[in-house]
């Protein structure tokens, strides 16, 4: 479903520390959202399951063990594979056997409105697909050291998908409303603050590639690797530089006075 290389399938909470802690560090505990409920543990790990496998499109066991405890939080080998057999049988899953290993996979012919937010979030955990895409991004920042215009369009592109993301969490029967609702406050004042005169075609511009595809997003060409970034964004980057150049300017001065106050 997406075209991803292993170094990025491997470090993506590498790159997604990177951007918080760089960026908006008052995000730092962006993984703790989801409130535990005993009854209902099963399906909450089902959705996040189906999550990841939306993203990676097949896995082993042996790497949704790793990546389940990577991205959600510890839960056994042999629990993972109850849940994953569980929805083999409910004709959700495929697994097929490849050597040694048993291969996981969405199954094709099951029913998945992913248009829609509200039943893609009741049960399918979009976490990872955001996640991806926000590393894919910060990657391309850390790897090329971009000039600053460019640099500051993929970060504000970045916040507008953690905005996203934090927005399809309220939706989920298992978040925690009030502290999502918090975090998105908090993202979204540090997002005015850096786009307070930005016009209105670069902000839309960048709302847009802040959203995934199948919620109505511009699409991210992944295949796109190296020191190359997708043409749109250089072609606005190019159009808008004395705007963006502005901005940046006027966020140094905000922050200089700020350290000053402190």
């Amino acid at each position: 479903m997406f075209s991803m290389d292993q170094f990025l399938k491997e470090t993506i909470f590498f790159y997604i520390s990177k951007y918080i802690k760089s960026y908006i560090p008052s995000l730092l505990n962006v993984k703790k959202i989801c409130i535990s409920i005993e009854k209902e543990k099963r399906e909450l790990a089902e959705n996040r399951l189906l999550g990841l496998l939306f993203l990676y499109s097949k896995l082993s066991t042996d790497k949704i063990v790793t990546y389940y405890n990577q991205w959600f939080g510890e839960l056994s080998r042999s629990t993972l594979s109850y849940y994953l057999n569980g929805l083999v049988k409910e004709r959700i899953l495929n697994k097929e056997r490849m050597g040694k290993e048993i291969i996981f996979s969405l199954n094709k012919i099951t029913y998945m409105d992913t248009s829609n937010p509200f039943w893609f979030t009741r049960n399918i955990c979009p976490t990872p697909l955001y996640f991806h895409r926000i590393a894919h991004l910060e990657k391309k920042i850390i790897t090329n050291t971009p000039e600053k215009e460019l640099e500051y369009i993929l970060n504000i592109i970045n916040l507008n998908l953690l905005i996203n993301r934090f927005e399809k969490c309220l939706f989920c029967k298992y978040s925690n409303r009030e502290k999502i609702q918090t975090l998105i406050n908090e993202a979204r004042d540090v997002l005015n603050k850096r786009i307070s005169i930005i016009s209105i075609r670069l902000k839309d511009f960048m709302e847009n590639f802040g959203e995934l595809q199948i919620f109505g997003g511009t699409p991210l060409d992944y295949t796109i690797r190296g020191e190359k970034f997708p043409k749109e964004i250089l072609e606005i980057v190019k159009d808008y530089k004395k705007e963006i150049d502005l901005q940046l300017e006027l966020n140094k001065r905000i922050y200089e006075l700020s350290f000053k106050r402190k």
